[in-house]
Formats: structure tokens, C-alpha cells, sequence
């Protein structure tokens, strides 16, 4: 909107080249919609905001997240252990942890640890060998594993070591 404007002021001081103001909005207008027509909004906007855009003719377009329903499938026998790891960076402070859980949901325990610096897959990791090693302690016979890292679980299913930090 400046730059229609300065462009349109400079033409009319050093080229006394004069536009209408009709002229001068209908541009900007141009500019306006074509900038929102190529921007994808990562939020969607306030029904305010919307309005606003809509009333000077204006459409912009969103990126819709779609939900995702998820649902705890409780172990049939037994118990479940479920595990989580996360980084701040990679490698950067890193923890984890889980619980444990029986087949009516009911908590048996929680846990949490601290694992100094590494990255996302040692803490995915480190978080199920905690939740393991409790549960051998404990003498909990384990029917289900869940960890949302795929790289642990496909490791765990081919048999192969991914990470040689692990």
C-alpha cells in the first residue's frame, strides 16, 4: 500500500504524471488481493477479521490441520507400558518417560527421567529401557508396548540397532 502510494506521489512531483484516487485505491486493491491470494495462513483468521477481508473483497486461504482421533486400546491381559522421548535440539537436552497401565486403564505407575544431552532417538530410547527395567522390577508381566517414534518401533521389529548411540 506505501509503495502505491510513494510510486504514484514520485510520478506526479518528477513526472507530472497525475492519477485519479479511484485509480490509486483500485491498484492497491490489486496488490492486495493478489499478495493474499498466493499467502497460506497457518492459523485460521478470527470471524472479525474474516469480515473484514470478505468486505473489501478479499479471500485468503488457510492451512487446515485435520483432526486426528486417537484412542488408547487397552492391553486384553495383563499390562501395557507406554513410553515417550523428546529432545530440545538435535542433540540437546533430552528426557523421557512413561507409564504403565492395566487392561481397565487404571495407572500403576509414572515415570520421568533426565538424560543430559542427546537427541530424540537415544531419549525414545533410554525412556523405554526405563519403563522395561521398572517393570522387570516390579515382576509386571507386560502384554503392550507404545511408543509414537517409528524409528524405535521398526528397529525393534526388524531386529536391527538404527542408532549406534543406542
Amino acid at each position: 500500500m506505501l509503495w502505491e502510494l510513494w510510486k504514484q506521489r514520485c510520478a506526479a512531483i518528477f513526472e507530472q504524471k497525475h492519477s485519479r484516487p479511484a485509480d490509486i485505491i483500485r491498484s492497491i486493491k490489486l496488490h492486495t488481493g493478489f499478495a493474499l491470494g498466493k499467502t497460506t495462513f497457518k492459523n485460521d483468521q478470527s470471524l472479525i477479521g474474516n469480515q473484514i477481508l470478505h468486505s473489501y473483497g478479499f479471500l485468503y486461504h488457510s492451512a487446515v490441520k485435520r483432526m486426528k482421533l486417537v484412542r488408547w486400546i487397552p492391553p486384553l491381559v495383563d499390562f501395557c507400558l507406554n513410553v515417550d522421548g523428546a529432545s530440545k535440539g538435535n542433540p540437546g537436552i533430552c528426557g523421557g518417560g512413561g507409564c504403565i497401565r492395566d487392561k481397565h486403564g487404571k495407572l500403576l505407575l509414572a515415570f520421568a527421567n533426565f538424560y543430559g544431552v542427546g537427541n530424540s532417538i537415544i531419549a525414545e530410547t533410554r525412556a523405554l529401557c526405563d519403563g522395561l527395567c521398572l517393570a522387570h522390577f516390579l515382576g509386571v508381566r507386560l502384554s503392550a508396548i507404545y511408543s509414537d517414534s517409528s524409528t524405535l518401533v521398526q528397529s525393534i521389529q526388524q531386529g536391527k540397532c538404527l542408532n549406534w548411540h543406542i
